[in-house]
């Protein structure tokens, strides 16, 4: 948490603005860890190498601020977008997935998916999953699935286009 702190003030980003949504995230793991499923599934995140869980939970950190900013920082948002990047690639292998990200984003998507369809379905597959736990709140599995959405339509997994892109699902 110390290097996303630091991360974010490097970033320009107020010491002020960061301890807020420090304690936000503070609260949100506080929840999560009361929950035995998501405490599993942190650990399995944290397991499938360092890349993957410091890419989510910076990412909540970024969303947390992002919501204070839009004025979308009701409590159940907070924590759904919480859950929503820290979930978002559960389904990932490892990080070995995602150290190609830059090159597929600059090649043909639909070359790339039947090589590397694990990849392109783990929006979907770490949604499905999400799904699966009795205390998700509604539209998690939405945001999840969506993360790699772009609003001209060239994301994955769906090729959805702005106008169909949840608007949490944009902020993630």
């Amino acid at each position: 948490h110390e290097m996303i702190h630091e991360r974010l003030t490097n970033m320009g980003v107020t010491e002020e603005t960061v301890e807020l949504v420090k304690s936000t995230i503070e609260r949100q793991l506080s929840i999560v860890n009361k929950k035995p499923d998501f405490r599993v599934l942190l650990f399995i995140l944290a397991n499938k190498g360092e890349f993957l869980y410091e890419h989510s939970l910076m990412l909540s950190y970024i969303c947390q601020i992002m919501l204070e900013q839009l004025e979308w920082n009701s409590r159940d948002t907070q924590y759904k977008v919480f859950l929503a990047c820290m979930m978002h690639d559960v389904s990932a292998e490892s990080d070995d997935m995602f150290s190609n990200l830059e090159i597929i984003r600059r090649q043909n998507i639909d070359e790339l998916k039947e090589c590397h369809r694990s990849f392109f379905d783990h929006p979907l597959n770490s949604a499905d999953y999400i799904y699966s736990f009795k205390d998700v709140p509604p539209d998690t599995n939405a945001i999840i699935a969506q993360h790699h959405e772009e609003p001209d339509g060239k994301g994955f997994p769906k090729g959805l286009n702005a106008n169909k892109i949840f608007p949490l699902s944009a902020l993630v």
